[in-house]
């Protein structure tokens, strides 16, 4: 494993988060062979109008152009970065590293294949915050092919559990 870092700028200096004090949201990007999507992933990610957060970024040794499309955003916030020299051969593995690097009081693995609406942060933090004995949060996704065209996911995989539970807010 390489780590390069924590990388800064002037957006740090804009309180994308303040330097001193830990992040509210630590946000895991963990990355294999996903250059295709990764620009619009984390261009997706500066774009939240929540800014107390950190970037990890996890590769786990990727052999296509992923690590190029990280040096157009490795200078900005505060992003950690995480190079495998050899491919963990699990995604699961980068997910406990990021959490184990976290600093934040809140996890956001954040895939890097998927992208985010703005609000998402927002959103989602609000509604921890709203109910503090909660231990997750999710919300309904979008299909999104790989122009960006998206198509509505409906809560089908957790209708077997529950017929309503998984489509409202509790």
């Amino acid at each position: 494993m390489k780590i390069e870092g924590q990388f800064k700028s002037d957006a740090q200096e804009n309180h994308l988060m303040p330097p001193e004090s830990p992040p509210r949201v630590s946000v895991i990007v963990p990355n294999y062979n996903h250059a295709a999507f990764l620009e619009r992933r984390f261009s997706t990610l500066f774009e939240q109008t929540f800014r107390d957060f950190e970037l990890i970024f996890i590769d786990d040794a990727s052999t296509d152009q992923s690590l190029q499309v990280f040096e157009k955003f490795r200078n900005r916030g505060c992003i950690r970065a995480i190079l495998n020299a050899e491919n963990s051969g699990c995604p699961f593995v980068q997910w406990n590293r990021g959490v184990r690097l976290a600093r934040g009081d809140l996890i956001w693995i954040a895939e890097s294949d998927d992208e985010s609406d703005p609000e998402f942060l927002k959103t989602m933090v609000a509604c921890l915050d709203r109910n503090p004995r909660a231990g997750l949060a999710y919300c309904q996704s979008w299909r999104i092919d790989e122009h960006s065209n998206r198509s509505f996911v409906r809560e089908q995989r957790l209708e077997w559990l529950h017929p309503r539970r998984w489509s409202r807010d509790y």
